[in-house]
Parts: structure tokens; C-alpha cells; sequence
């Protein structure tokens, strides 16, 4: 008479990507189960299962037909070994290992990154081809910024598990153009600029050079014309007059932010200085008066 059934089950290598595991120990059930769910199973791996039943005797039959299923793919684990190798002022690079719980077929890498105190992340894919260690370089940062990043593997099931946070400070880089460049007053030999900090500092400001240089002029007097040299200016002077220039003359006037690593972009205004006012002319002498009229001489 029977008097149990016992499962034998075993996961198949062929099939699984994170290698082969201990086969199952054989699951008994008594006479009269007609279903059985085996739990405690991994994800995405082929099992196969016997069956026979032992009697009173203890004598047993031979196995069933041999079934085989695949358990399906969940999302996997966290990727390995998450590392940051070196950055600059608008990349950094970045290697991980893909995870060692898979639980499918890695199709995509998903890179987030936080800028600054952002709660909302950016991000991007990569497609591993098939490597274990991905080495990969983030680019497009803006510099000297506080960055978090974070990847996760994706399979058919969806994004897996975050790996762990790396931080960082983007490096200092070249400042952008500053903001607002006018001319706020002008006379005969000056001009008074004025302007704004960059908009894209990428760093700590230390200094504004600023030049004025003549393009073309009407004046007839160039003798007394001197080569303007590049003004030097700390970090909170934002305006200055440039003076001794030479009357109804076009300068180009050119304005840049500079950060440690170097001057960025150039600010460019032309501006034309006024005329030199006229002066009056000189008295005529009186050389000749008759009854009904007068002579003058004139001087130039």
C-alpha cells in the first residue's frame, strides 16, 4: 500500500546565470495530497522535479516523467563595488560590477544623480554589452557643485536595488560672461562702465580684468592717443572709469571674471566718447574804422 509521495527537485546550471546551487532535499507528502507548491524558490532558474511514492514496505516506484519549469525573472540585486576614480570641473569617472543576484538578463544600467540639494534626480542609461565590470564617465556636470550618484541594474522586471551613494565636489572651471555690461556715463576722455557677477561663476570669483581699446576715431589730434592697459579689479568692484581716452574715438571695451583656474568668457561693449567741446575763438583786432565802416583781423 502507498503510503507517501517524495518530490525530488533540482535547479539547473544551464540555465541559471549566477551559477549553480545545491540541489534540493527530497520533500516528502503523505497519501492523499494532490497538489503540491514548493516555495524558497530563485528567481529566474530552471528547476526540475521527480516524483515517486514508497509503500509500507519501503519499497519505492520508479520516477515519474521528469518536469522542468523556469521561475520568473524578478528585479535584481544592487551592483557591486561602486566607485568613484576622479572628476573634474564637468566629469567624473565611475566603475561598478554588475550584481551578483541578477534574478534575469541585465539589459540596462541606470546612472541618477542629485545636483546640489535637489530632492528630484537626472539621469541616464548605459547598455552593459554583456561585461561584468562597467567602467563608465559621466559628463555634462556643472562645475564646483556638490553632486550624489547612484546606479541601479535593470532586467525585463524592472530597476533593482540602488547601490550605495557616491559624493562629490565638481573642480573649479572658467567662469561664465559677466552679466549686464552697459555704459552708465561718458564724457570727452572717459568712460564709466558697469556690470554684473557671471551667472555661471564655477567657482570662487577673485578678480575682473577690464580693457578699453580704441577702434577708430574722428579726432584729429592722435599725438597725445595712450595705449590703455587691462585693469585688475578685486572681486566686489563691479563698475569703473576709464579715463584719458581720446575725444569722438569708438572703444571696444571688453570685461572678464577670473577664478583660479583662469579668465572665462569676454564681455564686449563698444562705446563712442564724446566730441572735445569747442573752444571759443580769439578776439579780433580793429585795424581800420571809417564813418560807415569797420575793418577786423581775424585769428585762427
Amino acid at each position: 500500500r502507498i503510503q507517501k509521495y517524495i518530490l525530488f527537485m533540482s535547479s539547473e546550471s544551464s540555465t541559471r546565470l549566477e551559477g549553480r546551487i545545491p540541489d534540493m532535499s527530497p520533500l516528502e507528502y503523505p497519501v492523499g495530497t494532490i497538489q503540491i507548491s514548493v516555495s524558497n524558490l530563485e528567481p529566474f532558474t530552471q528547476y526540475c522535479a521527480v516524483l515517486v511514492f514508497e509503500n509500507n514496505g519501503g519499497l519505492r516506484s520508479p520516477e515519474s516523467k521528469r518536469e522542468c519549469i523556469v521561475t520568473p525573472q524578478t528585479t535584481p540585486g544592487k551592483p557591486q563595488n561602486f566607485r568613484m576614480h576622479s572628476h573634474s570641473s564637468s566629469t567624473v569617472a565611475l566603475s561598478w560590477k554588475t550584481p551578483l543576484q541578477r534574478f534575469g538578463v541585465v539589459t540596462t544600467f541606470h546612472i541618477l544623480y542629485w545636483e546640489g540639494e535637489d530632492d528630484t534626480p537626472k539621469g541616464m542609461e548605459m547598455k552593459p554589452e554583456g561585461q561584468e565590470q562597467i567602467d563608465f564617465v559621466l559628463s555634462g556636470l556643472k562645475a564646483n557643485t556638490y553632486y550624489r550618484i547612484q546606479v541601479r541594474a535593470v532586467n525585463s522586471a524592472g530597476a533593482g536595488e540602488p547601490s550605495q551613494t557616491v559624493a562629490f565636489t565638481t573642480d573649479e572651471g572658467l567662469p561664465g560672461p559677466v552679466g549686464q555690461l552697459t555704459n552708465i556715463s561718458r564724457t570727452s576722455t572717459s568712460i564709466e562702465l558697469q556690470w554684473q557677477i557671471p551667472q555661471q561663476q564655477n567657482g570662487d570669483i577673485i578678480s575682473f580684468i577690464v580693457q578699453c581699446e580704441m577702434n577708430q576715431t574722428l579726432s584729429k589730434d592722435i599725438s597725445t592717443m595712450q595705449t590703455q592697459k587691462p585693469k585688475m579689479l578685486p572681486p566686489t568692484v563691479l563698475e569703473l572709469s576709464v579715463r584719458n581716452l581720446m575725444p569722438a574715438s569708438l572703444y571696444q571695451c571688453s570685461v572678464r571674471a577670473a577664478t583660479k583656474i583662469g579668465t572665462g568668457e569676454t564681455a564686449l561693449l563698444k562705446v563712442w566718447t564724446h566730441p572735445e567741446a569747442l573752444s571759443p575763438p580769439l578776439s579780433p583786432d580793429i585795424s581800420k574804422v571809417t564813418e560807415n565802416s569797420v575793418t577786423l583781423k581775424l585769428y585762427e
